[in-house]
């Protein structure tokens, strides 16, 4: 509901304005103080939209505890979502809604990253595309530094190879993530 107000007509966020700024190249000898303030509010403004539009993504995300089953899409179903025939699910709109301002990981900060490459990775597996969702996941996990939802991260990518029947690859991308995530027990 809130990345909904922030859109909508008359919200606090003009977003034709945005776009319009945000769209054109600016002069850079033109250092008044005027044109330093409208930069500002406007880097301050698409910030929002951008961190508005990825939570609403987020909490539409179809979400799985650690380690649970993951139904991949049948045939049928990829193929009338791939060509656009299937009624998009609201957790489809929203990421194709982000898409438009978030076009790569670094819009959006450090903590917000994992959880950009989950969203992204599971509207790939609603599309039909388990292997565009593992590259995202892959790549993510080669370039996390220790996110909030790292350890998630791997076993997404520990439950998708499952699902897709690799079983060769599930026993790599566990000893990934037991290197990366060891269990740690107190000692008595």
């Amino acid at each position: 509901d809130a990345a909904d107000a922030l859109l909508a007509p008359g919200g606090p966020i003009d977003v034709a304005k945005l776009a319009q700024y945000w769209g054109v190249a600016h002069d850079e000898d033109d250092k008044s103080k005027e044109a330093k303030e409208e930069a500002k509010e406007m880097a301050a403004q698409r910030k929002a939209l951008r961190l508005a539009l990825f939570a609403k993504a987020e909490a539409l995300m179809p979400f799985r505890s650690a380690g649970g089953a993951l139904a991949l899409p049948s045939a049928e179903e990829a193929e009338a979502a791939a060509e656009g025939e299937a009624t998009p699910s609201p957790f489809a709109l929203a990421v194709g809604a982000m898409k438009a301002w978030v076009t790569k990981p670094e819009d959006l900060e450090e903590d917000e990253r994992d959880a950009l490459a989950l969203a992204l990775a599971h509207h790939e597996i609603a599309m039909g595309r388990a292997g565009a969702a593992l590259k995202l996941l892959r790549e993510r996990q080669k370039k996390d530094e220790g996110g909030k939802k790292a350890k998630f991260v791997a076993s997404e990518t520990v439950a998708l190879v499952k699902a897709l029947g690799w079983d060769h690859w599930v026993r790599n991308a566990d000893e990934v993530k037991a290197r990366k995530f060891p269990v740690v027990k107190v000692p008595l």
